[in-house]
């Protein structure tokens, strides 16, 4: 089961690289502003949301790179990372986590 979930989360990350250029309108009541999203709101998301949340935050980060390829070993790491550094710093804009993150990974290459 992990690894369907595994599976499932790959493909809406890959999902979300390739449609990360694509503009869509939508209402102003179902848009979310992922630069003014918290750790707090990520860290008050059920387990499902959560993975939604993170899932989508790797894909726009990584898409914003042109990366096509994520290493499952990096991407659970930085996730374990970045809800510990939520934990410490719930008011923090979730994007500058995810920066904050991918910058330590870059410097430790």
């Amino acid at each position: 089961m992990y690894n369907l979930k595994k599976l499932f989360s790959l493909i809406v990350l890959f999902l979300v690289v390739l449609m990360s250029h694509t503009t869509i309108a939508v209402a102003d009541e179902s848009v979310i502003d992922i630069t003014q999203t918290t750790c707090r709101d990520l860290l008050l998301a059920d387990s499902d949301e959560q993975s939604h949340i993170l899932v989508f935050h790797h894909g726009f980060v990584a898409g914003s790179d042109n990366k096509t390829s994520i290493s499952i070993d990096t991407l659970a790491l930085q996730t374990e990372e970045i809800k510990n550094r939520c934990i410490d710093n719930p008011a923090e804009v979730l994007m500058k986590t995810f920066m904050a993150i991918k910058s330590e990974d870059t410097s430790n290459e």
